[in-house]
């Protein structure tokens, strides 16, 4: 048998890999969007040092807040990210191809 043929799925099956393939995406670029704005928050942080005036130290408990909610937001997503993808694979059922005699 070639590998061609093993390789051969049917519509529903390239569409259901599709819809993976872009739930990935779409999971990367959000992450990545929200890595960023953690970095952002965690410099603002550290470019602040020593907070010596009330509104330092406000400024630096609404970051750390931003830092708790970003962090809370990628553990989410990461954790939506396995359970939707698990999900996601065990509807695509490839059925082996039949061995012609």
């Amino acid at each position: 048998m070639l590998s061609k043929e093993l390789l051969t799925i049917d519509k529903k099956e390239k569409a259901l890999l599709w819809e993976i393939f872009l739930y990935e995406k779409m999971l990367d670029d959000n992450e990545a969007m929200l890595l960023h704005e953690l970095s952002c928050y965690e410099e603002r942080i550290r470019s602040i040092g020593n907070t010596k005036t009330p509104i330092e130290i406000g400024l630096l408990t609404i970051y750390m807040k931003h830092i708790k909610n970003i962090r809370t937001l990628l553990l989410d997503l990461q954790n939506t990210r396995h359970e939707t993808l698990t999900k996601q694979i065990e509807d695509l059922s490839i059925d082996p191809p039949i061995e012609s005699e």
